[in-house]
This record gives C-alpha cells, structure tokens and sequence, in this order.
C-alpha cells in the first residue's frame, strides 16, 4: 500500500464522478489519509498493487474475480432513495444458448434471434446501457409470456439465445437434467446498483475496516448526504449474505476468462451440482 495516499480507481461511466470525488474527499477527512480519484483502465491494477480502492458495477466486479479471485474484497453497496436494506438483493442472469449453437461471446449475439418476456425487457436495454459495451441490435427479437417460456423457445431451437435468471436456470438444473445436457451458458450479469466500493487486498485490514466504517457512516454528515443523494444514492450499506451468495454462485461458475468487457463470459456445458 501506498503510505501517503489512497489510490481509488472508477470503473464506471463519467456521468457520476463528482459524487465519487465527493465519497474519496469524505473518507479523506475521516480517516486523514490524502486520496486520489482516477478512470480505472484496468482491473489488473487491483493485482498489481496500483490501486487501493474502486468504484464498479457487479459486471466488472464478477469481471474482477474471475480473473484475480483474490486481489480485492467487496465491502459495500448503495441503497438508492427509497429503497430498504431488504429489498437490495441482486438479480443475476444468465445468456443460455443451445449447446450445439456456433453463438460463443456476446459479440455473436448481433446475429442472433433473441428470446423476452415482459417481466424483464429492461435485460436488452441493459445492452445498451452498460458502460463498455455497444449497443447490440439482435438479428431479430421474439416476445415470449414467461422465462420458462423463453428457455423453451431455445430449446426448441425457435430463437437462438434468452436471458433467464440464474435462480431459475439452477431450479430447472435440478429438477430436469436433460436441459443440462442440452444448453450452455455464454454471459452472467447483473442490474445491481453502482457503485459497488471494492478494496484491494493488499491494504491493511484495520484500513479496510475504517475505510468501510467511514462509507456506512457518509449519509449522517448533512453535507455529503447531500451530495449522495444528488448521485441518487441514499446511504452505503454492508454486503449481506442476500449479495454475496448469488454473486459466489456466479463466480465460482466461471471457467474461461472473460471477454474485455465489463461482463463475466463463460463459455462450458451446463452441468447438475
């Protein structure tokens, strides 16, 4: 670690980087050590020892882990206005395709024929909203009255790829092996709200621990209350098992490295646990 200064690195989009510069300027104050806010251009800073700390979406963050399972820890995520501690639990999603299909990385995913029910048609406009990654105009788009019924538009070989998300996908694992041997998975993402603060590794855990102290603490301070909520943030609270089980359960499912994008990519056979 750096003994002077307390590198923090953004991975996300510029839009918000005022309310970032004003949770570093806050942890500055508290914990008296001088930070610095700069654009992330790599994850492998967090390997490297570059960087101390991160703002990320929990695409780059399953990015991270994949490729440096051990270079930083996630200690925090925000609650938007309005929103309860209970209510913040995030949604993963898996792009299935069949395993026979030649769609391999999300690239592909231009040609293809794309599987949506109603409940989630804000999946594909994820594709266009997340930072890094162009906008994808499917080949063709097929409205479907459920996720079950999106998984079987795949299976039947009627579209070429869905998103399901990966509570559902496990429940049919479990209860109908031959979809296992039929599909593969090729993206696992997830809408959960930025940023995610990460800290990396190498600092020391009693920095760690004031460092997370002073974010969980940020919204009493009238000031900069003021300013999360400008970044549509009401207050940091602690990762919860809510977060944390699906989120190990995504990356533990990681074979292959991802793509260079913020999306964990993982290409293999769908298997019975």
């Amino acid at each position: 670690m750096n003994d002077t200064t307390l590198i923090f690195e953004t991975f996300l989009m510029p839009t918000l980087y005022k309310t970032y510069q004003y949770i570093t300027e806050y942890i500055e104050r508290v914990l008296h050590i001088p930070t610095l806010l700069l654009n992330g251009e790599g994850l492998d800073d967090f390997e490297g020892g570059y960087a101390d700390a991160g703002f990320m979406s929990a695409n780059a963050y399953l990015q991270l882990q994949s490729l440096y399972p051990r270079s930083a820890e996630l200690i925090a995520m925000p609650l938007q206005p309005g929103e309860h501690e209970q209510d913040s639990s995030p949604t993963f999603f898996d792009i299935i395709v069949r395993k026979d299909s030649g769609l391999t990385s999300i690239s592909d995913l231009e040609y293809a024929t794309w599987a949506y029910h109603v409940g989630i048609s804000q999946v594909e406009d994820w594709f266009r909203d997340e930072q890094g990654i162009l906008p994808i105009q499917f080949h063709n788009m097929v409205e479907t009255p459920s996720q079950a019924q999106s998984m079987r538009s795949v299976l039947d070989g009627k579209v070429d790829a869905s998103a399901i998300e990966g509570r559902l996908l496990e429940l049919a694992w479990r209860n109908s092996p031959h979809i296992a041997t039929q599909l593969r998975v090729i993206g696992t993402y997830s809408y959960t709200a930025s940023p995610l603060v990460v800290l990396a590794a190498h600092l020391e855990p009693l920095v760690k621990d004031r460092v997370q102290k002073a974010l969980l603490g940020m919204h009493q301070d009238p000031f900069f209350a003021q300013q999360l909520r400008e970044g549509l943030i009401e207050r940091f609270h602690p990762v919860s098992s809510m977060y944390s089980q699906p989120l190990r359960r995504s990356i533990e499912g990681v074979n292959n490295p991802p793509l260079p994008m913020p999306l964990n990519t993982r290409q293999q056979g769908i298997g019975i646990g």
